[in-house]
């Protein structure tokens, strides 16, 4: 018995016909765990390289935001200027709804601050307006368009 040129027994169809059939089924099965095995390969690497890719100037903390609160013309000295990341509109007049305050000086009423990262702020201040012994409190939003910007924003306050 002699092979034709595909590598079947010639002579025997039927047998020719389940071997080539067996061969198919063998083939594709083959084939589509190979494909799934290169599709969970390549879903893997995407998601290890959007996982551990970032911007470094986005994540880094060196950016600041610096400034003076006044009230028209008045310089308000020892305000408190709280801040929240990630917020455009006053989040509210609770000191529990900021990351964080500091104090501006007693001098030019400047206030600086330190270990930010890019993002929105949004700026609140309060203190006490010594030419009408009110208090005066107010807000702005502030944007840091990089993790190493020096961002200068004035805190305007009203009665």
């Amino acid at each position: 018995m002699g092979y034709n040129n595909v590598g079947f027994p010639k002579g025997q169809p039927v047998q020719t016909l389940r071997l080539f059939i067996t061969l198919v089924d063998v083939q594709k099965d083959y084939f589509r765990n190979m494909t799934m095995k290169f599709k969970s390969i390549f879903i893997f690497l995407i998601s290890f390289l959007l996982l551990n890719c970032s911007d470094d100037d986005a994540s880094s903390k060196n950016a600041s935001i610096s400034g003076s609160v006044a009230h028209h013309d008045e310089l308000i000295h020892n305000a408190t200027v709280y801040y929240r990341f990630d917020v455009t509109e006053f989040p509210g007049a609770s000191p529990d709804d900021y990351d964080g305050s500091v104090i501006a000086d007693s001098f030019k009423a400047h206030y600086e601050i330190t270990g930010l990262k890019a993002g929105n702020y949004y700026l609140y201040a309060v203190g006490i307006d010594t030419s009408c012994t009110c208090e005066v409190k107010g807000g702005i939003p502030v944007i840091i368009k990089s993790g190493e910007e020096n961002v200068t924003s004035n805190v305007p306050v009203t009665e």
